[in-house]
């Protein structure tokens, strides 16, 4: 999903409503410093949705004085914030953390990838240690539909379709991505862990003890 970002005066205010029109090719600004940028449009007639939870929810954005109702749209790895019936996206500031009170959990945005290929995204802290912080990523994929074009073949709607989990070690302010299969982890200290304390990388409550070890 492409977004496209334009320029704006970064202004720090205390209002309660969006500076400036919706219009195309600009970006806007909410009281207080949050930025928007205004999203493409999804398909909201697809079966399963594209949010870890479809409610807007109060948030504390770190920076930002006041709180705002917030949703997280997993499938385009954005926040989404509304105002007079309209849906924008917060802008990505990397580090920047986001904490739900009435789901008491926080997302983070962080730098991933490989190579020169990097791009912000959010994830949901887990654990956060001194040395090793543990951090998990929500997948949603999107599936096309079709209609059927005889009467041997089936008409299937779009969807959005929740994925597994991904995990990541936080360290020295790099990410590391956990396999799946233990056999994968090539980490010596990572493996002694695991052996020693009967840990499974699969179920994230080892994952967090795996966490605290690592710290220690």
């Amino acid at each position: 999903m492409k977004i496209i970002f334009f320029s704006i005066l970064f202004i720090f205010a205390t209002g309660s409503t969006i500076n400036g029109q919706a219009n195309q090719g600009q970006n806007l600004n909410y009281g207080n410093g949050l930025l928007l940028t205004k999203p493409q449009n999804s398909n909201e007639n697809a079966d399963g949705s594209p949010y870890w939870d479809s409610n807007f929810r109060i948030c504390q954005i770190e920076g930002i004085p006041s709180t705002v109702q917030l949703r997280y749209n997993a499938y385009a790895d954005e926040m989404e914030f509304l105002n007079n019936g309209t849906t924008y996206y917060v802008q990505k500031t990397p580090n920047q953390t986001f904490y739900f009170p009435e789901t008491k959990t926080t997302f983070v945005i962080k730098n991933y990838g490989e190579n020169n290929d990097l791009e912000s995204g959010y994830f949901i802290l887990i654990l956060k240690g001194k040395d090793y912080s543990l951090l998990k990523k929500i997948k949603i994929n999107y599936t096309e539909g079709f209609k059927a074009q005889n009467s041997y073949q089936e008409s299937k709607s779009a969807s959005y379709e929740k994925q597994k989990p991904v995990y990541f070690l936080e360290h020295s302010e790099l990410l590391y991505k956990l396999p799946q299969k233990e056999k994968e982890i090539t980490d010596p200290k990572i493996i002694t862990i695991i052996k020693k304390n009967g840990l499974k990388i699969k179920e994230e409550k080892d994952l967090i003890k795996l966490t605290e070890l690592l710290n220690k």
